[in-house]
C-alpha cells in the first residue's frame, strides 16, 4: 500500500477546561496522530465531513448538538460515503443503562468520566487500528476495481467495462439527451507481425497503437480493448461527422507510426468503422457495434487503411 496520511482525532466537548486538560495530557504523552479540539459540536461536524477517515471523541451532554446526534451523523456519513468513522462517547457513571442506545446510534466505544489518560489513549489506539485496517481494505478494493476495468497489456478499458459505459451512455441516447458514436478499430495485417516477428512485437505494437489512439481522442472519450487487436472508442455527445473526424485523426497518426523492434521499423495501418446512435433512438449495444463492424469490413474489402461511416439505423415503422 502507498503511504497514507495519519488519521486525525477530533475531541468535541463544550467544556473548554476539559479540552485544555486533554490537550496538555496529549502533549505530554507525545502522541503521533494529529488532534483537533472543538467546543462547538456543529463546527466539529463540519470539519469532520472533509475527512475521509476520522476518529471522534465526543462528550454526551452538550448544548445544541449532543453526543448522541454526533454519533448519528457520523454513522450517516459512514453509510452514505463509505468514509471511515470511529466514535468514542464520553459518558457519566449514571448513564451506563443508556450505552446500548448510544452504540445503536453509531458509537463504537465509550469511556466513563472521569477517565484516566492511559485508558483514553488505549481506546484511541484501538480505534485508529480499526480505521487503518478499513482504509487498507478500501484501497485494496479500489485497486481491484481498477484492475478489473483495465486491460493489463494496453492500459485501456476492458471490454466488460466498455459494455458498462455503453449501457449508461445509450440510456442518455434513448432519453434524447445526446448522440453517441462508437469507433471500431482493427489493425491491418496484425497477424503477419505476430507470425513474422513474434508475440513480443505484437504486444509492443498494441501498446504503441493504444497510446496513439488515446492521444487523438477527446478527453471524455473512452478507449477499450474490445478483443485481440480490435479497439473500441466510445464517443459521448458526438454525431457521426465529429466521430468521423476523430477516426481520421487516429488513422493518419497510426499510419505515420514506426515501431522499432529488433532493428526493424514496423509499420501498420488501421481500418475503422464508425456508427452513431441518434438522440431518441432506442438502440442496444450489439446492433450499434455490429453496424460499426460492418463499416469496418467495408474498409477491409477496399484494402484497409481507411475510415467508413455505417449506414444510419433504420427505424422500424408501425403498421
Amino acid at each position: 500500500m502507498t503511504d497514507q496520511p495519519p488519521i486525525p482525532v477530533f475531541f468535541i466537548d463544550d467544556d473548554v477546561r476539559l479540552l485544555d486538560s486533554v490537550r496538555r495530557m496529549l502533549r505530554r504523552a507525545a502522541v503521533s496522530w494529529p488532534a483537533e479540539f472543538f467546543d462547538d459540536p456543529a463546527a466539529a461536524i463540519s470539519a469532520i465531513e472533509d475527512q475521509e477517515h476520522a476518529l471522534i471523541v465526543t462528550d454526551w451532554h452538550m448544548a445544541g448538538i449532543d453526543g448522541l446526534e454526533v454519533c448519528q451523523r457520523a454513522h450517516r456519513q459512514r453509510e452514505s460515503t463509505q468514509s471511515g468513522r470511529y466514535v468514542i462517547l464520553l459518558t457519566g457513571k449514571s448513564e451506563t443503562e443508556r450505552v446500548v442506545e448510544a452504540l445503536e446510534a453509531g458509537a463504537d466505544d465509550y469511556i466513563r468520566k472521569p477517565f484516566e489518560l492511559r485508558e483514553l489513549l488505549a481506546r484511541i489506539r484501538v480505534g485508529l487500528r480499526i480505521l487503518h485496517l478499513q482504509r487498507e481494505l478500501h484501497e485494496a478494493n479500489r485497486l481491484l476495481r481498477v484492475q478489473a476495468a483495465t486491460d493489463p497489456l494496453t492500459g485501456l478499458a476492458t471490454r466488460r467495462h466498455a459494455n458498462e459505459l455503453l449501457e449508461r451512455e445509450l440510456d442518455r441516447v434513448w432519453r434524447g439527451m445526446q448522440a453517441l458514436s462508437v469507433l471500431l478499430i482493427d489493425l491491418d495485417k496484425f497477424k503477419a507481425i505476430n507470425d513474422g516477428e513474434g508475440h513480443g512485437a505484437g504486444d509492443k505494437v498494441l501498446r504503441q497503437v493504444a497510446l496513439r489512439v488515446r492521444a487523438n481522442c477527446r478527453r471524455y472519450d473512452t478507449v477499450a480493448r474490445w478483443g485481440g487487436d480490435e479497439l473500441l472508442v466510445i464517443c459521448p455527445h458526438a454525431a457521426a461527422a465529429q466521430a468521423g473526424r476523430v477516426a481520421q485523426r487516429i488513422r493518419k497518426d497510426v499510419d505515420e507510426l514506426r515501431i522499432a523492434f529488433n532493428g526493424k521499423a514496423l509499420r501498420l495501418t488501421t481500418s475503422i468503422g464508425v456508427a452513431c446512435a441518434e438522440p431518441g433512438h432506442c438502440e442496444t449495444i450489439e446492433p450499434l457495434v455490429a453496424r460499426a463492424d460492418e463499416a469496418l469490413y467495408r474498409v477491409k474489402a477496399r484494402g484497409g487503411n481507411g475510415v467508413c461511416q455505417a449506414e444510419p439505423r433504420c427505424e422500424a415503422t408501425g403498421s
